[in-house]
């Protein structure tokens, strides 16, 4: 699978719920079962997700080797190499071991949470109460992701963008990293991030343009 490469490629957070085949891209919900029956699911004890939805929305590439086990994915300087129904796992070159295989289901490549943490640099949080999983891409950035107990009113902070997610979510987009960085300092130490589930982080803006 391709992506467009005529999409803006920056996401600043994903949010897959156990079973359903709808996940929360920035505030937007989009379909993730391609005309399958696709969504995150338990194994063994093991969370599973659709790795596709991931690497579409970042902009990626996914590929098969000619046996139809390989599985080969590349974004940004990140190369990823998978095999079906083994828990290793090649990220540019080295080899990292997976808590649970690999698998291929009902048409979809469903992989560990690891492959998304270590092989695509994403953080996440599991909401045991939601059975959300959150992912989030790494400081580089412009923007600050907030969780708060209510939708609240951050225009005082120098945001040039807010945007309103679901679940409480606060995207901010800044001007400058310099700005983004000083927005987090000072919201920290007036306690206006409310730290449910520690999600006030940077993330990842990588611009297409």
């Amino acid at each position: 699978m391709a992506a467009n490469d005529q999409r803006d490629n920056f996401v600043g957070y994903i949010i897959f719920t156990l079973n359903s085949s709808y996940i929360q891209v920035d505030g937007n919900s989009r379909s993730i079962s391609y005309g399958f029956d696709i969504s995150p699911t338990l194994i063994d004890g093991h969370l599973l997700i659709p790795v596709c939805a991931v690497v579409e929305e970042i902009g990626g590439d996914i590929t098969f080797g000619n046996d139809q086990q390989q599985v080969f994915i590349k974004e940004a300087h990140q190369a990823l190499e998978l095999k079906i129904d083994s828990r290793e796992m090649l990220v540019n070159g080295s080899m990292v071991y997976l808590d649970a295989p690999v698998q291929f289901i009902d048409n979809a490549i469903m992989v560990p949470v690891a492959v998304l943490s270590e092989g695509l640099n994403f953080e996440y949080l599991w909401d045991d109460e939601s059975h959300q999983l959150i992912l989030l891409r790494m400081f580089q950035t412009r923007r600050l992701i907030v969780r708060t107990e209510n939708q609240m009113d951050l225009s005082d902070f120098g945001a040039s963008e807010v945007i309103n997610g679901p679940d409480n979510l606060i995207v901010m987009q800044f001007e400058t990293i310099a700005q983004a960085k000083n927005a987090h300092s000072n919201m920290e130490s007036l306690s206006y991030v409310i730290l449910a589930m520690l999600v006030y982080t940077h993330y990842l803006y990588r611009q297409s343009r």
